[in-house]
């Protein structure tokens, strides 16, 4: 069985975004839940605050900042 990991926000490699804007942030409570994964292209992605994981499982707090 494949495990896969569990995010907030997904695009793949074969998707793309054209715009996004998040007023606020992105935030995931979960164990090992990242909030973003981009592989794949956008042409505008904005977080007002910033991403962020506050899973227990997670090695720390990750904040990212995006504007």
């Amino acid at each position: 069985m494949t495990k896969l990991s569990a995010v907030a926000l997904s695009v793949k490699a074969e998707g793309s975004l054209r715009k996004l804007r998040i007023k606020g942030s992105l935030i995931t409570h979960g164990p090992d839940v990242a909030p973003l994964e981009l592989q794949g292209g956008n042409e505008s992605l904005q977080v007002e605050d910033e991403a962020i994981a506050l899973g227990q499982e997670n090695a720390g707090s990750q904040s990212t900042k995006t504007n």
